[in-house]
């Protein structure tokens, strides 16, 4: 009898056949993991990038909007009470003496480590002075960071 004529030969597949169609071979399993190794190493110091800037983005924006607010209670004071209420005891900005610088303890360590709001006011004339806001801070991931905003004040 001829081997393709028996039943039990012909329904069973050859030996060779059954190890191609059981599985991955150890090779294959072994550079699929090297693959996702090196994959997995160009991207990890991506993703630690980014969680990095994300978290001086979010440093910068509160900077920012803390900036603002030191401006906008600037701007609330009457021009001609800026020196009292900015730097008291102290003279008028002159053109002897144009510029002051004042820090905002209401701003110290306010939502930033080591955070500092200044206001440099510098004087163009007699009913202008120019305003440059000034946060420091001491980011987590980036060591010192520094923001500013310039604005002008005007006498009405």
């Amino acid at each position: 009898m001829s081997r393709a004529s028996h039943p039990e030969t012909a329904a069973a597949p050859s030996a060779a056949r059954q190890r191609r169609e059981g599985g991955f071979t150890l090779l294959e399993v072994m550079l699929a993991a090297m693959m996702l190794t090196v994959g997995a190493l160009i991207a990890f110091p991506t993703l630690v990038s980014l969680m990095r800037l994300s978290r001086l983005s979010n440093e910068v924006n509160i900077a920012m909007f803390d900036l603002e607010e030191a401006i906008e209670d600037m701007h609330s004071v009457p021009f001609q009470n800026l020196a009292e209420e900015y730097w008291p005891g102290e003279d008028e900005l002159t053109e002897a003496s144009p510029t002051r610088v004042v820090v905002l303890p209401e701003f110290a360590d306010r939502h930033l480590q080591e955070q500092q709001v200044q206001l440099t006011f510098t004087r163009v004339n007699d009913l202008l002075v120019t305003v440059e806001a000034i946060c420091t801070w001491r980011s987590i991931s980036n060591g010192p960071v520094t923001r500013s905003l310039e604005t002008s004040r005007g006498s009405s």
